[in-house]
């Protein structure tokens, strides 16, 4: 006759299970790295005009106002710095993200139209790591990393 015994290791077993509840109920931590790793990524956006998809030129008028005023050649979408420097991040132990407060911010994220009775259409030139209202590819595998991470810690 053959036997097969299975013999489980409470005391392992219950530390193991310990340990997960303790990681999934104080997840502080890890909402920090996510939030600092979406701000990088945004960063880059604005270090390389796009990420990871180039944005679009700016239109003839604007580069033409820009040239008067000595702001051409220069980046897009950083002629002060403040909507790059408006980009802050947050969380708490069930979230994490990113916001700015310049009115501007969501019109060059998303694209739209704009100005006096919105006659000019403004391409979107995201900034923050999303594809339309989802986290973009890059910012996904990031974020997976530092989850598992966080729950393969000892």
């Amino acid at each position: 006759m053959t036997q097969l015994r299975i013999t489980i290791d409470a005391a392992r077993a219950q530390a193991m299970i310990d340990r997960a509840l303790r990681q999934a109920t104080h997840t502080e931590p890890m909402m920090n790295s996510i939030a600092v790793e979406l701000l990088s990524l945004t960063e880059e956006a604005f270090a390389s005009e796009g990420s990871p998809d180039h944005w679009p030129s700016l239109a003839a008028a604007t580069i033409h106002n820009r040239e008067k005023k000595g702001q051409w050649p220069g980046k897009i979408l950083q002629v002060s710095g403040a909507l790059a420097a408006s980009i802050q991040p947050f969380h708490n132990n069930n979230e994490a993200g990113l916001s700015s407060n310049k009115p501007y911010a969501a019109i060059h994220q998303f694209g739209g139209q704009a100005g006096r009775d919105r006659k000019v259409t403004i391409p979107a030139r995201p900034f923050m790591p999303l594809d339309g209202n989802q986290i973009n590819a890059e910012a996904t595998h990031a974020i997976l990393e530092i989850v598992m991470a966080h729950f393969s810690q000892n």
